[in-house]
């Protein structure tokens, strides 16, 4: 979500309301679920850079693969019918059965 545009230099299209400031995401989030952002088109900037980072997992790990490994695993995955990360899990599961045998 852009963050608002206070100023605007057009007055004519400036509405008498404008976006609260709000102290906690609650707040911010019960505000936008019970009005309408198309009310307050001159507190808004258009921004063209946008990126999203996606959060580590809360049960598991992302791993990096170069391009190679990438495909063969995809490969032996689609083999066996499964994802690449179902037959990640089932390697490393299995190693470590391997190893608390060992």
């Amino acid at each position: 979500m852009a963050l608002p545009n206070r100023e605007n230099p057009d007055s004519a299209t400036t509405l008498e309301s404008h976006i609260p400031t709000f102290r906690t995401v609650e707040e911010a989030a019960e505000f936008i679920d019970t009005h309408d952002m198309g009310d307050y088109p001159g507190d808004w900037e258009e921004v063209t850079d946008v990126r999203f980072e996606a959060a580590q997992p809360e049960n598991g790990i992302w791993l990096r693969f170069d391009d190679k490994t990438l495909a063969e695993l995809t490969t032996c995955a689609r083999v066996r019918r499964m994802s690449p990360a179902t037959l990640v899990r089932r390697w490393v599961q299995e190693r470590l059965g391997e190893q608390a045998r060992d």
